[in-house]
């Protein structure tokens, strides 16, 4: 009985692990000639190659920018929309502030009264590239969800649309939008969508639901839904990640829901993200679910009643399956407690001794695969978090967490008996439950549906039968996880891409007997020669690809004395990316100093390089007074980002009617006019201004750089800001 329960419940494990690959595939989009109130995926596609157009970088300020934004304009006044062009100013917490014009457009709805609905997209890009999928992806649904909505009866409530400039500088065109726009007082419900990259489902990461409570907006979607990629654990895991989108401007004023894609993030916020990298399956399957939340939020003129907040995942795309978050802990104790009835009589030391077997066997399957990606790291093979060929990596610590955790049940465990062994982990499990429950609600039901189900199973007294059910509910949770796991964190964690299997093989130990130590040391052999393939295959192959770039930038910075400096920059923001390619350095040549392009930085390696001929960011105190000095700044290269540096973080700035304070020493300007910016600042505060800087695209004035630029190899990328000339400036007060 045993042997065939195990042979089943291997069967229903891989199955599971396949049908969570393929719930990671979006639907095949609908065409062209579909009903108008329909989203189509092509007529999506269509909008996205209107909007990038020549792939130019859709930077705050750029004409390329302007030129998405007429075409946006055009799109959605034929739709029916009142659609307009809004400039504004903001400034965030993070020392950045710009001069950004918004796309803004409206249809009223059949109530006077009502509460607006928004829908949220950023229509620019980051420097490096086109940005088809972060965010032509959701700019271009949203046009098409206007469409839909346009070909359709009218709302109860208006419908607001906010293609935002800025998002990438730090949200700086949903700020001002949500400041100073008329329309922000009216905003009673979102829905935002952006992208990680330009391919995957669309997954519902984010729900707001403020007094009204998210679980009527996910039943909402679980209504409308065709195959719901959703759990409060994307949740979970995002509020604890330094990321944002234009939804968190609106967070705690409106409801509403965050839409986002995350395959293919090897080519997020690179050159590489084109219009023909896009999945056109990925814009019908977020289109869908955008329009289905917009007419959910838009079809009821009532302010929604107070409700509860919701604990809800998807069951391999099929449906959502949701309870009331106050349910989280009781149900968490109530299958600890269910565990414990099901043994009242059996209940013994043994069982005790087997939970903390279990523990300790989950501990040792995550400290493998810890110590197998600290040795890569080391041996250089994991040298950015998302990699050519993870199929290895991933190989290796999925083995090393299932095998290691075999091994301690099996050897440390071997005069445990079998029920004894489920009953340790289904109250490992119900543990884990309540302390989850407590800490983070939304992740609850991967522990608290398991031990659930290992409780109802275990009260029938038929051990094989509750190893198989409680094997089968983990691998129906946690498997699906592997793949989305890797396209979040990359190699930056390895025993959290390992957890998954680690758990799975937990309850599946308690249908394998004991092994004599014959076949115990053969097991063992075998797995740590399969280990050590992987490993070697995971050093082997290489870290970058033309699919999978190495993120390099080319720096040049000139400052009022001196020569030049260009530097080469493997890096994401603060995160290094691996040495810079050997044909770059080989041109570069020998660095002759480790600098940061700009304070606070990454410091890399950088080359001399002759003087450049460029203008320096011009300088001007217009007067003092009431204790305040008034600047003009200005960049007689044309440059639309102008760089502050400031000895002193205490300082705070006005920046039109806005105020900054710096972070690290900077404040960054985005959109900077030609004709420049006033500003003002405390006069006592005035000599800590040191420095300005502008910066430009690009790397042409300098012949050094250009070279080094030009020896790119085709698996490396720019990345963020591309490359680009900066151009400093001292202040002598």
């Amino acid at each position: 009985m045993r042997v065939r329960a195990l042979a089943v419940t291997l069967v229903l494990v891989v199955g599971l692990a396949v049908a969570g690959l393929v719930r990671w595939s979006p639907p095949a989009p609908l065409p062209a000639s579909a009903p108008e109130g329909t989203f189509s995926g092509a007529r999506a596609y269509a909008r996205l190659v209107a909007l990038v157009g020549d792939a130019a970088p859709r930077t705050t300020g750029s004409a390329a920018l302007a030129r998405a934004r007429a075409v946006a304009i055009e799109d959605l006044t034929a739709s029916g929309f009142r659609a307009e062009a809004w400039a504004g100013s903001a400034c965030n917490g993070r020392g950045i502030c710009g001069f950004v014009t918004n796309v803004v457009a409206r249809r009223d709805g059949t109530s006077r009264d009502a509460g607006a609905l928004l829908l949220v997209a950023h229509l620019d890009s980051v420097a490096a590239g086109p940005g088809a999928g972060d965010d032509g992806i959701g700019a271009s649904t949203l046009l098409e969800v206007a469409r839909a909505l346009g070909a359709s009866a009218p709302l109860a409530r208006p419908v607001v649309v906010l293609l935002s400039d800025g998002e990438e500088a730090g949200l700086l065109g949903a700020l001002a939008f949500a400041t100073d726009h008329p329309m922000a007082k009216e905003i009673d419900a979102v829905v935002n969508v952006d992208a990680r990259g330009p391919s995957g489902p669309s997954m519902l990461f984010e729900v707001e639901g403020g007094l009204a409570g998210t679980q009527a907006i996910v039943d909402a979607a679980a209504k409308s839904f065709r195959r719901p990629v959703t759990s409060s654990l994307f949740a979970e895991v995002y509020r604890r990640m330094p990321n944002d989108t234009d939804f968190s401007v609106f967070r705690g004023r409106a409801r509403g829901v965050n839409f986002g894609n995350i395959a293919g993030v090897a080519r997020y916020h690179t050159a590489r993200d084109v219009v023909g990298e896009v999945d056109v399956g990925t814009l019908q399957h977020g289109g869908e679910q955008a329009l289905a939340m917009a007419r959910a939020f838009g079809s009821n003129a009532s302010p929604p009643p107070r409700g509860a907040d919701a604990v809800w995942f998807d069951v391999l795309g099929l449906g959502i399956v949701s309870w009331p978050a106050s349910w989280t802990l009781p149900l968490a104790v109530s299958a600890l407690l269910l565990q414990l009835a099901a043994r009242r009589r059996a209940l013994s030391l043994a069982i005790a001794k087997a939970a903390l077997l279990s523990l300790g066997a989950l501990l040792v399957g995550l400290a493998a695969p810890a110590a197998i990606g600290a040795l890569l790291r080391l041996l250089g093979a994991l040298p950015a978090p998302w990699i050519a060929h993870p199929t290895p990596l991933l190989a290796t610590v999925q083995l090393a967490a299932g095998g290691s955790v075999l091994l301690v049940l099996c050897v440390a465990g071997a005069r445990v008996t079998a029920p004894d062994r489920l009953a340790g982990v289904s109250l490992l499990l119900a543990s884990l439950g309540v302390a989850v429950a407590g800490i983070a609600p939304g992740a609850s039901h991967l522990f608290v549906v398991p031990a659930l189900v290992a409780g109802a199973f275990a009260l029938g007294r038929r051990h094989e039968l509750a190893g198989a059910a409680t094997t089968v509910s983990m691998a129906l949770l946690w498997l699906p996880l592997v793949w989305p796991l890797y396209l979040v964190l990359g190699t930056l964690a390895p025993p959290v891409l390992a957890l998954p299997v680690a758990l799975v093989v937990l309850p599946l130990a308690s249908l394998l007997d004991p092994p004599t130590p014959r076949p115990r040391v053969v097991a063992t052999v075998l797995a740590a020669a399969l280990l050590l393939v992987g490993t070697i295959a995971a050093v082997l192959v290489p870290p970058f690809s033309a699919e999978v770039p190495q993120r390099v930038n080319v720096v040049v910075r000139q400052d009022d004395d001196g020569p030049s400096w260009v530097m080469t920059t493997p890096s994401w923001g603060p995160m290094p990316w691996g040495d810079a390619p050997p044909e770059m350095v080989a041109v570069a040549g020998p660095a002759g100093r480790t600098m940061s392009p700009l304070t606070g930085g990454l410091a890399v390696p950088a080359r001399e390089s002759p003087t450049l001929a460029l203008p320096p960011p011009a300088v001007t105190v217009l007067g003092a007074e009431g204790g305040e000095t008034r600047l003009h700044v200005r960049s007689p290269r044309g440059a639309q980002v102008v760089i502050l540096e400031l000895a002193s973080d205490e300082v705070s700035l006005a920046v039109g009617r806005q105020h900054v304070r710096p972070v690290r020493g900077l404040v960054v300007l985005h959109g900077v006019p030609a004709e420049g910016v006033t500003m003002s600042m405390p006069t006592r505060f005035a000599p800590t201004l040191t420095r300005v800087l502008d910066r430009t695209a690009g790397v042409d004035a300098s012949p050094r750089a250009s070279a080094i630029a030009r020896a790119r190899p085709v698996r490396a990328v720019t990345t963020q800001d591309g490359d680009v000339t900066i151009r400093a400036t001292t202040i002598r007060w």
